[in-house]
């Protein structure tokens, strides 16, 4: 899929967004270097943008308006969304699986297993940085998610709080 296409597909799915806030712990194991980070952060979406913050590091990244802004302790970079696809996808996706919306995740992903309580998906392309990703359900809340990279490297989100 274009750049254009998942560009499009994020900023269409802004507008029919309703508010989600989540508060999360993040793991990260970063094969190359045999070595594991955890963070604590906040992502929420609206109708006019997507943010993630991270605890450490002051670290904020903010999508609104086709423009990307990362923040860091000691700088603030701005881009235009075209130049960041990896983030607004990575925006898509997570917006499609907190509001269960199956089709969009589609577009990304097959869906090679699925129970009441977890669905495993598998990348469609291998453009996707993520190759495979699993989440798992409890009492129709989303409690955590599994992304294995292409890299080999590998991320677990453990959901806190969802507002």
């Amino acid at each position: 899929m274009s750049k254009i296409t998942y560009m499009l597909i994020f900023l269409v799915s802004l507008l029919s967004a309703e508010n989600i806030k989540i508060d999360f712990k993040e793991t990260r194991y970063i094969d190359a270097l045999n070595e594991k980070v955890t963070r604590n952060g906040q992502i929420s979406f609206s109708n006019e943008s997507a943010k993630i913050f991270y605890e450490s590091g002051n670290r904020e990244i903010t999508l609104i308006n086709g423009q990307v802004t990362i923040k860091n302790d000691k700088e603030i970079v701005q881009k235009n969304a075209k130049e960041e696809q990896g983030i607004i996808n990575m925006f898509a996706i997570f917006r499609a699986i907190f509001e269960s919306d199956e089709e969009r995740l589609k577009m990304f992903f097959k869906i090679t297993q699925k129970s009441q309580n977890e669905v495993s998906l598998r990348a469609i392309n291998s453009s996707n940085p993520i190759a495979t990703l699993t989440y798992k359900i409890n009492e129709g809340n989303i409690t955590k998610l599994e992304l294995f990279s292409q890299s080999g490297d590998r991320i677990t989100i453990d959901v806190v709080k969802k507002r």
